[in-house]
């Protein structure tokens, strides 16, 4: 017998899909800012913007999908990319590195999650 109410496998499927999708989607975003590492490294001004635009957006689909860890780290990866491209701070070097941290940290989160994903819907 099963107690679960009617409808709900198909929620849960939808929700695997949408999550699925939404790390296809991070996994392509982290690719192109890692292909444009090298602008980062110059800090130019509209690569960090981009940078942080992409974190911004990766935070708000994490929280529409209820996945508050990756929502964290790119609120955090946000944080540090809006903090390189203040023009008061004189010393970006600790913003800088926090980023790349906070860039891996998103990569291993999403990694980890879409390992935990796989495992569960074989």
């Amino acid at each position: 017998m099963n107690d679960s109410p009617p409808g709900e496998p198909d929620q849960a499927n939808k929700q695997h899909v949408l999550i699925m999708e939404f790390i296809t989607e991070v996994n392509r975003d982290l690719e192109r800012l890692r292909e444009g590492n090298a602008d980062l490294a110059a800090l130019l001004p509209t690569s960090w913007r981009r940078l942080q635009v992409t974190a911004h957006n990766i935070g708000a689909r994490a929280e529409g999908l209820d996945l508050q860890v990756l929502q964290v780290c790119a609120r955090e990866l946000e944080r540090f990319a809006m903090e390189v491209l203040t023009p008061t701070v004189s010393d970006k070097s600790e913003s800088i590195e926090g980023a790349m941290v906070a860039l891996e940290m998103l990569d291993l989160e999403l990694h980890a999650l879409k390992r935990d994903l796989t495992s569960r819907w074989r």
